[in-house]
C-alpha cells in the first residue's frame, strides 16, 4: 500500500474500514491516501466527499451496459455502507442510472449539477455539514473533482477505467484522499468466469 500521510490517523482507519468490505471493493486493494497540508482555516463544516465516474456506458448510447448495472449495483452496496446521504450526477443518462440502485435503496434523490467550481463546492459542503455526498462525473471530470477537493493534482482517468473510487475527507485541519478501485475490474467484468 503507497501512502502519504500529514497528520491523518483517521485517514489510515476509514483505509482499514473500506479494507474491510472486500466483497464490495476490487480483490487487488492497493490504496493510495494522499493528505494536504493544512488549508482549511476551521470555517467550513466536515464533510465526506466520494467521486467516480459513472459505470460501463453501452457502446456509444448514453446508457449503461450489463457490466455497468452490474457495477452501480455494487456502489449501491457500497454506498449504503459508507451512509451516502446526497448524490450529485451531470444531466447524463449513463450517471444518473450509475446512482439509481444506491438512490433508490437510500430514499434519495439525485440533483444534478453542470460544472463545479471552488463556490459550487463550498455551497454543497454547507448544504451537507457531517455528510457523505457522492459526487459522479466522467472520465475527463472526475480524477480532477478529487483532486480539487482534496487540494492535490488531478487523478488521470484512462477511458476504459471505471473503477476508480476517490473518497476525500474535508476536516478542520486538511484534507485527505483515499484512491481505490472498487468492483470488478474492466477485463474481469467482459471475460465470463470458468
Amino acid at each position: 500500500m503507497q501512502a502519504i500521510f500529514r497528520d491523518s490517523t483517521r485517514c489510515a482507519i476509514d483505509v482499514l474500514r473500506l479494507a474491510l468490505l472486500g466483497v464490495v471493493l476490487s480483490q487487488s486493494l492497493y490504496p493510495t491516501v494522499l493528505c494536504a497540508a493544512e488549508q482549511d482555516s476551521g470555517q467550513n463544516p466536515d464533510v465526506t466527499w466520494i467521486v467516480l465516474r459513472h459505470a460501463e456506458r453501452d457502446g456509444d448510447h448514453d446508457a449503461l451496459s450489463k457490466a455497468g448495472q452490474t457495477r452501480a449495483e455494487q456502489l449501491r452496496q457500497l454506498g449504503e455502507v459508507l451512509n451516502v446521504t446526497a448524490v450529485y450526477t451531470t444531466n447524463y443518462e449513463r450517471t444518473k442510472k450509475t446512482v439509481e440502485p444506491l438512490c433508490k435503496a437510500l430514499g434519495l434523490t439525485p440533483e444534478t449539477y453542470r460544472q463545479t467550481s471552488k463556490e459550487w463546492f463550498q455551497d454543497v459542503r454547507r448544504r451537507h455539514a457531517g455528510g457523505v455526498v457522492l459526487i459522479v462525473g466522467h472520465s475527463n471530470t472526475a480524477g480532477a473533482i478529487a483532486g480539487s477537493l482534496g487540494g492535490v493534482a488531478p487523478f488521470p482517468i484512462e477511458h476504459d477505467e471505471y473503477d476508480n473510487l476517490f473518497i476525500v475527507q474535508q476536516q478542520q485541519a486538511a484534507p485527505c484522499t483515499i484512491h481505490l478501485r472498487y468492483g470488478a475490474r474492466n477485463a474481469e467484468l467482459a471475460t465470463p468466469a470458468n
